[in-house]
C-alpha cells in the first residue's frame, strides 16, 4: 500500500500547527501528531483495499461501512 497524498497532506496539516521541531522532543511530538492525524486516512484505505480484494460480499459492505467510518474521524 502507498500513503495517499490525502494522509500526507493531514499529516502536514498537524505539523504545520505544531511548535518547531528543532529540538528531539518536538521533532517526537510533531511526528506523533502527525501520524495520528493521518492514522484514520490510512486506516479507511487499507479497509478500502481489503473490500476490493473480498469483491461483492457481506463482509466486503462491512469492511467499506467501517472505511466511511473512519473518513468521518478526519
Amino acid at each position: 500500500m502507498t500513503i495517499s497524498n490525502e494522509a500526507i497532506e493531514a499529516a502536514y496539516a498537524a505539523h504545520l500547527g505544531h511548535k518547531s521541531v528543532r529540538s528531539p522532543d518536538n521533532a517526537k511530538e510533531a511526528i506523533r501528531t502527525a501520524l495520528e492525524a493521518a492514522a484514520p486516512i490510512i486506516r479507511a484505505e487499507c479497509l478500502e483495499e481489503a473490500a476490493d480484494a473480498w469483491g461483492p460480499t457481506g463482509t466486503a459492505t462491512w469492511l467499506r461501512a467501517r472505511a466511511v467510518a473512519e473518513r468521518a474521524d478526519t
